[in-house]
């Protein structure tokens, strides 16, 4: 379900197709035909088989756009979260600390 709802966010593409047929003989003739078919700019199949290392970004407003994902292990703050050796955060300490009023020591 997930890949089928990226792929109907990702949007639709319009492809112009021509085709010529042309016969040769004792009257030859030829027929020149336009057409237009509608096709989603990513299927779910290709969706689902996107690199590990890749992601589709989408963003209001703007062409969808398939990128590199950035290595959360090289960002200069990984080793103080908890999966880089840093001690896991506590939601709760946070909000304590946040809305504590000044001056009541917590």
């Amino acid at each position: 379900d997930t890949v089928k709802e990226i792929s109907e966010a990702i949007g639709k593409q319009t492809v112009a197709t021509v085709t010529w047929n042309e016969s040769r003989g004792a009257s030859a003739t030829s027929t020149r035909n336009f057409n237009t078919v509608e096709r989603d700019l990513l299927q779910a199949s290709e969706v689902a088989k996107l690199p590990r290392d890749r992601a589709i970004v989408l963003i209001a407003g703007a062409d969808p756009l398939r990128d590199a994902k950035y290595d959360v292990e090289k960002h200069p703050h990984w080793r103080e979260t908890a999966p880089g050796g840093g001690d896991p955060f506590d939601f709760g300490s946070y909000l304590r600390e946040r809305h504590a009023a000044p001056g009541d020591g917590g």
